[in-house]
């Protein structure tokens, strides 16, 4: 029982025993193989025929989270060669950890439902990454192509919210890591070297500054930071937003966008300026994508104004302020900026009073003056 007490063999009478004092003849009889009791990680089958076996969600978001996780496996074992000794070492331990942090759910004991496999399917990712066990390293340990080959495998796996709250809250460890491997690694900028991530292509990173202002919304007390539910939606409405006006292609580009907590909570509210950072990288499409082409129209559409891109979450509505090209993936050192033109003010349309008068309405006035001097004249 790997997954409770680290052991990999013989009995284990407090978890399986049927009477306090048993003999090894009374042991719950196990509905499944035994191997799906100590998965060994290379098997990507294990979720379809030991976990998906037990548990039949079909129909239910946890078998989108079991089809996921095998997906997962599978992918990095197509990957796997891009990856150096150490990346490979960390794979093998990684998608260990992941299934033997399910096997508790296959026990004769258990008696969640399918709900409560789908959160542990997702909540197992971040720490089996960085601490997966097993003798492997720890994500944190990974040189930066390992780190960004682990992420956009990991990224073209997810299809929903919750897989990019997942998704998130892996890349939010990794920036808490000892000198992280997102510090200062440099990425291609038009005419440079570009940063290639194998076995996907050339990587840049973009830094959105967004405005926030929140009209009719009472004053949050200096405890009550932001919901995560903002931070996600921010994040997901700007990456609709921008790829749909872009008409990026999913066959030829990937992208991610996110937002780190510290830019969005605030005593009182939202910050007034939340940084949003876009990573944008080629895939081997049969036709390629000039990412540098890719670039300027976005500049060119945020420095037309800001109309163009006008986004509302929970009451606070967001405005571009600036675009920035990075050199480095966490943005620390910034190659161009452009900075967005004010929002035009709303046209107002003119409006003219024509006065339309008869001859005779024209003329009164002036016969009225005419008599009256006359009349003066003579006195």
């Amino acid at each position: 029982m790997a997954e409770n007490h680290d052991l990999f063999s013989g009995v284990v009478r407090p978890d399986c025993a049927c009477t306090p004092e048993p003999d090894d003849s009374s042991a719950t009889a196990l509905p499944l193989p035994e191997q799906c009791y100590s998965p060994a990680g290379r098997d990507c089958t294990w979720y379809r025929e030991c976990l998906e076996r037990k548990h039949s969600c079909t129909g239910h978001q946890a078998g989108y989270a079991i089809r996921y996780a095998e997906k997962f496996c599978q992918l990095y074992g197509d990957h796997y060669n891009s990856f150096s000794d150490q990346g490979q070492q960390w794979v093998d331990g990684v998608r260990k950890c992941l299934q033997v942090s399910l096997v508790p759910m296959i026990r004769p004991y258990y008696n969640g439902d399918c709900a409560d496999i789908k959160r542990q399917a997702f909540a197992s990712h971040a720490p089996c990454y960085v601490a997966p066990g097993f003798g492997a390293p720890s994500m944190c340990q990974l040189g930066s192509r390992d780190w960004f080959t682990a992420f956009w495998t990991i990224k073209d796996a997810f299809l929903t919210s919750d897989a990019l709250e997942t998704l998130t809250g892996i890349l939010d460890v990794m920036i808490a890591c000892p000198n992280h491997p997102l510090t200062g690694v440099a990425v291609g900028v038009v005419g440079d070297v570009a940063f290639t991530v194998s076995p996907f292509g050339t990587m840049v990173a973009l830094l959105l500054l967004l405005h926030g202002d929140t009209p009719n919304r009472p004053k949050r007390d200096a405890d009550e930071p932001i919901g995560m539910v903002d931070r996600f939606d921010l994040a997901a409405k700007v990456t609709d937003a921008v790829s749909a006006h872009l008409q990026w292609n999913h066959d030829q580009l990937d992208w991610f966008t996110f937002v780190q907590q510290e830019d969005i909570e605030a005593s009182g509210g939202i910050r007034s300026n939340v940084s949003v950072h876009i990573w944008l990288i080629t895939k081997k499409a049969s036709v390629a994508v000039d990412l540098g082409q890719e670039i300027g129209k976005f500049q060119d559409w945020i420095a037309s104004g800001r109309d163009g891109l006008r986004l509302e979450v929970n009451g606070t509505h967001f405005e571009p302020t600036s675009l920035s090209v990075c050199d480095t993936t966490d943005c620390g050192r910034i190659n161009s900026t452009v900075i967005a033109a004010p929002a035009p003010p709303p046209t107002v349309a003119a409006t003219a009073t024509v006065f339309a008068c008869s001859a005779t309405e024209l003329w009164m006035p002036i016969w009225l003056a005419i008599t009256f001097i006359l009349l003066a004249m003579r006195f």
